[in-house]
Formats: C-alpha cells, structure tokens, sequence
C-alpha cells in the first residue's frame, strides 16, 4: 500500500482489544501520523486533536451497547473529529448521529485508510441528534418493562402485530438488523438510559 505524504495529523488511538490497536497504530504510523495511544477510562487531554478513533471493532456483539456511554462522554471531552469502529452488523448504527463516524473495523487496511482519510478531510456535518418519536420511545418502554415485551417470544408477530411492527422500525431507526439484535447488543437499556438524560438536561 502506497503512502501519501500530507499534513501530519494529531490522531487520539483508544480501544479495548491489542492486538486491533496494534494494527491500527501500525497503519496510522505508517501514513504518517502522530498518534498518542491513551486507555480506556484515562483522561483524554482537551488539545486541538485532529482525531479521536475508538476502536471496538474486536468486541462481541453481545453487550457492545455498553460503550454507548463512554463514547458519548469521550466525544464531550477532547477536540477533533472522531470515528469509531464497530463490529460489521453494527455499521450502520443512528445512535451516533451528529457525535461520530461510525464504521466497519472488520475491512481490510486499504479501506481503513480510506475510511481514515475521508473523516480527516471532510467537513462536519450537522445532522441533528438521535431521537425517538413518541411511538418508538413507548414501544421500546412496553419492551424494557416486560409488560408484554420480554416474556414474549420475538418471533410471534400474530399475536400483537402492531406491536412487533413498531419494534420492526425502532430497529431500523436504530440502525441494526431487527429488535432481537438491539435487544442483544443492549442499545435498548443504553437507550433509555440516554432518553431520561435529555430529559433532565
């Protein structure tokens, strides 16, 4: 792979698995950039940061909505543009619309520095943040609550089909397969968890 020689940029590397760290400091450091590897849960210094990756590629799917918080926190606390990689059946997560880029960690180097390269390049976009309507926000409720949602099977759309229709498109608006998926990565709870937060704010 060719390297273009531009502006040094000032990139954050933070993650949760070495041996994709690794790899990604390798790529970075050989397109040229100054990158500082800082660990999960350490202070992040507020200094004019061209970019902040959070790697999280590695990590199971199963309870991958747990990070939610600590992403939304580290976007509040240092400068820059910032991208995170996700395992590939949460490429197209919403829920960080208007705090990051999200993509694939599982694509080859050559896609990653594509990736890399465009987030550096373009400019910020304002998109408006990740909402619920009413209706998502009261199925997603009906479905933590258990009151007809997690003692029932998911598969059984008969039996409450404008429920399950209404869970369909929360998963779409959340960006991830089906309801079953966001029930197992945990971005319901994570979710809610955000919800009651802009509501206090």
């Amino acid at each position: 792979m060719s390297v273009r020689r531009e502006k040094r940029k000032r990139i954050i590397l933070t993650g949760t698995c070495w041996y994709e760290l690794t790899g990604l400091w390798q790529l970075l450091s050989m397109l040229g950039h100054d990158v500082c590897r800082v660990s999960p849960g350490k202070c992040c210094t507020p200094d004019d940061w061209d970019l902040v990756i959070v790697a999280l590629s590695a990590e199971p799917v199963a309870g991958w909505g747990r990070y939610l918080p600590w992403i939304c926190e580290l976007r509040e606390r240092v400068s820059g543009k910032m991208l995170v990689l996700v395992p590939e059946g949460l490429r197209k997560l919403n829920v960080f619309r208007n705090v990051c880029s999200v993509y694939s960690g599982g694509e080859n180097l050559q896609q990653l520095s594509i990736y890399i390269d465009a987030v550096l390049s373009r400019e910020p976009v304002q998109t408006g943040s990740f909402s619920l309507t009413r209706t998502q926000r009261w199925a997603l409720k009906h479905f933590s609550e258990g009151d007809g949602g997690r003692d029932e099977p998911l598969n059984q759309p008969q039996n409450k089909p404008w429920l399950y229709r209404q869970y369909a498109r929360l998963a779409e608006h959340v960006g991830v397969r089906n309801f079953r998926m966001l029930t197992l990565v945990g971005l319901d709870k994570e979710i809610i968890r955000m919800e009651k937060i802009q509501n206090i704010s």
